[in-house]
């Protein structure tokens, strides 16, 4: 089974806008914070209710701070783009989120869960958040539920 049929059409859009980002800011390559990027440009709430304290002006310092990092060439990428190994693992992750909820496809919620376990974005908040050290915010426990999840120890 393909794993686009692992997933929902949110998660599918998130992916489309990922690849979107990946053309615009000069990559041949997605990767996991272009992933970060597409999730924080479409579904900021998800990434709001999954840190606790993160205020939307944080949020939007971080997406500035990502798109700087990200843009190293202003020539769009043409042709086909491929997909990073740790892009994969993140959906992988998702998927298997989603399974351990008895759900057949992995949904926003898994996919923020996932992206959230990754250190990348936890380097941004730490960065972005000086009053916050980098261990404090990978000391969280998994959630329980999705209803408010919480940043993962890695």
């Amino acid at each position: 089974m393909d794993i686009l049929e692992k997933l929902d059409l949110n998660v599918q859009k998130i992916l489309i806008e990922a690849k979107r980002f990946c053309k615009a800011y000069g990559s041949p390559y997605l990767s996991r914070e272009h992933l970060f990027l597409a999730l924080l440009e479409d579904h900021p709430e998800m990434i709001l209710s999954s840190v606790p304290g993160l205020s939307s002006r944080e949020l939007l310092r971080i997406k500035e701070e990502l798109q700087k990092s990200l843009s190293t060439t202003s020539v769009p990428t043409e042709g086909k783009i491929k997909v990073e190994d740790d892009v994969k693992e993140v959906l992988e992750e998702a998927v298997r989120e989603a399974r351990r909820e008895g759900r057949r496809k992995a949904h926003l919620e898994h996919l923020t869960y996932a992206i959230l376990k990754m250190r990348e974005p936890v380097q941004i908040f730490s960065r972005s958040r000086f009053d916050i050290p980098l261990e404090e915010l990978t000391s969280a426990e998994a959630p329980v539920s999705y209803t408010h999840l919480t940043l993962p120890t890695n």
